[in-house]
């Protein structure tokens, strides 16, 4: 017979089977994996996520700039007169808000939320343009809408028929570029305000802070087409 080796036995065993120390190491290196794997994950789907509602941003952004253009190039210089008979352009421009007439043809702007069924409707509209409370998150942009008509016979509070432009947080500024007095063609510059004069102005600069937007670029909008090229 023949005498066994003293490491055979331990060798056997070895072989056997992973020992307790390799096991625990093993699950650990799984476990990081699976946090690894589930993070990338994680993070590739707010990636996706933030690319989807950048790409909404920025066709609700277009889309509202398309809507204001449109509506703006076809303002209409509508006259109507105060109870001591004195004449003006249905036009109040303020800083922070804007209200002008245009025909709901205007409305057929591409893209714009709420807006290809307005396009249907006869006539003009008196519109609205300005900053509104949104629960708790602010101000929103709100164009509201109503026609002519039925503005002129029940007030603003008729209005009651809105669209949102940019939601909030947001905040807005107007100004408006013309003659400091009606009936000149000089001293042509921006104005800070244009309420109820005898003609509406050359053109509209709207700056708007809210998802997608930068004040930094406002839109510079003719009005009524009447401004000339390099104008402004």
């Amino acid at each position: 017979m023949s005498a066994r080796s003293p490491r055979s036995g331990s060798s056997r065993r070895g072989e056997a089977g992973f020992s307790l120390i390799e096991c625990v190491v093993a699950v650990a290196v799984i476990a990081l994996l699976s946090l690894v794997t589930l993070e990338v994950a994680r993070l590739s789907r707010l990636g996706f996520e933030r690319s989807v509602s950048a790409s909404e941003s920025l066709r609700d952004k277009q889309a509202a700039q398309s809507l204001l253009s449109a509506l703006l190039e076809r303002a209409q210089p509508i006259i109507v007169e105060d109870r001591r008979g004195r004449r003006a352009t249905l036009f109040d421009g303020e800083s922070d808000r804007l209200t002008f007439v245009a025909p709901y043809a205007a409305f057929n702007a591409p893209g714009a939320r709420g807006a290809a069924a307005l396009a249907a409707r006869p006539g003009l509209a008196l519109l609205s343009l300005r900053l509104e409370p949104v629960g708790d998150d602010g101000e929103a942009l709100v164009l509201r809408h109503a026609p002519v008509l039925r503005a002129a016979e029940r007030g603003s509070e008729s209005l009651s028929q809105a669209l949102l432009l940019a939601p909030a947080p947001a905040n807005v500024s107007f100004r408006y570029f013309g003659s400091e007095r009606d009936g000149e063609r000089d001293e042509k510059a921006w104005r800070e305000a244009w309420r109820l004069r005898a003609r509406t102005p050359l053109a509209v600069s709207i700056a708007i802070e809210s998802v997608g937007y930068s004040s930094d670029a406002p839109l510079v909008l003719p009005l009524g087409r009447s401004a000339p090229e390099g104008a402004f």
